[in-house]
């Protein structure tokens, strides 16, 4: 199984002095840039039908197409939260009006709390029960991957930005504020064009997991393997899924 394997990496960067117009407008230090992704431990919910999972709103697209009558057995689901926060370093001249500002810390805060849910009428230890868990499982795969793929890439991305300007003046003190905001919405910025890339690359990714071919070789598997090793689960699968189908036709 892949895991969320950049648990933590800091960025120590020491610049090159460069000439200034100014000499006392110089940072005292390096900036720090801390990107440290959490995953909390997978929930297991067996404790939903399929009908209340079908009834579940998800971003999937029904390989089988809009209009085809499909029943959802198990579901992978995340909860995902990326916070940026950037703390600044000021230097002020009072007695000629001037400030300079740098980067002082950068933080990274990624929280990955991933739920699997398989319906009840699969009991656990059965073999449809682990053949749902396999898929979904490669559902919470990809999310670690494509997450590992973008962080690295954010802490590339933040650290050119740093490294492109490393300190910011002088400046007459009453822009004070307006630099500072503009900084910080520099690197906020980044952050967030980064995290839709990976939203979109998720999405990609997560569709080719639900793809007709998968479906259909799982699907084979559970007819052909499953429900010949564990029929007394089969048969109650479709006493369940019968019903449904009449209790839903026009009388």
């Amino acid at each position: 199984m892949t895991q969320l394997n950049v648990v933590s990496f800091i960025f120590l960067v020491l610049f090159s002095t460069q000439v200034s117009a100014s000499d006392w407008c110089k940072r005292d230090a390096p900036p720090e840039i801390k990107i440290v992704p959490v995953e909390t431990q997978t929930i297991f919910d067996n404790s939903q039908s399929f009908i209340q999972l079908s009834a579940k709103e998800t971003d999937t697209i029904n390989p089988y197409g809009h209009d085809a009558t499909s029943f959802t057995f198990g579901l992978a689901q995340r909860e995902f939260s990326l916070d940026q926060s950037t703390s600044l370093k000021y230097l002020t001249r009072s007695d000629i009006n001037q400030g300079c500002l740098w980067y002082d810390k950068i933080a990274v805060d990624v929280e990955l709390k991933p739920k699997i849910y398989i319906a009840r009428e699969y009991p656990p230890n059965s073999c449809q029960y682990k053949e749902v868990m396999r898929h979904e499982r490669e559902h919470l795969n990809v999310d670690r991957e494509v997450t590992n793929k973008y962080l690295r890439m954010l802490g590339e991305y933040l650290l050119k930005a740093v490294d492109a300007e490393d300190k910011y003046g002088p400046y007459d003190l009453s822009r004070q504020d307006e630099i500072a905001e503009k900084m910080q919405k520099r690197l906020a910025d980044i952050t967030r064009q980064v995290n839709v890339l990976m939203e979109k690359e998720r999405a990609s990714k997560q569709a080719e997991v639900d793809s007709l071919g998968n479906y259909e070789r799982s699907g084979k598997y559970i007819r052909e393997v499953c429900d010949k090793s564990h029929p007394d689960t089969a048969t109650a699968r479709d006493h369940m899924l019968r019903a449904y189908l009449l209790s839903r036709k026009p009388r």
